[in-house]
């Protein structure tokens, strides 16, 4: 199962500097227990796209995005959650995470409409994430 971003874009990333965003979208499986009362558990975030990077820019914009959800693609769409975590490029290093922000995979299907999350950064706000929209690819 393959998922489509259109127009992902990063608004006021930073004020001071001019970074060289990328971004990640990382998906982890969301678990009930049945046992006696519902308890939710977690497992760990699995890297599924890296964008290329766009040098010297304080306001990127990124087209559309096509990423498979590769061994999660058989896990109902209302167990998932997304993570988009945008890093400034670090040729020499580490690469600096700016923010990130986590949302389960169904809503932003559901919703079909243009969308807005803030991103956050190090106990602060460091800008947001506008996605046009998300949708399932079909195999030819």
């Amino acid at each position: 199962q393959s998922l489509s971003s259109s127009t992902t874009s990063v608004g006021q990333v930073l004020k001071k500097k001019r970074p060289t965003p990328f971004f990640e979208i990382a998906i982890m499986q969301r678990k009930t227990s049945s046992f006696m009362f519902a308890v939710e558990s977690f497992h760990e975030w699995r890297t599924v796209y890296r964008s290329y990077p766009i040098p010297k820019e304080r306001n990127p914009f990124w087209g559309v995005t096509d990423f498979c959800l590769g061994p999660l693609s058989n896990i109902p769409l209302c167990d998932l959650l997304m993570r988009v975590t945008v890093f400034d490029c670090n040729t020499i290093g580490k690469h600096k995470v700016i923010g990130h922000f986590d949302t389960p995979i169904k809503d932003l299907i559901e919703k079909r409409r243009q969308m807005s999350f803030p991103l956050l950064g190090h106990r602060k706000r460091a800008g947001f994430v506008l996605i046009e929209s998300i949708s399932r690819l079909t195999s030819k």
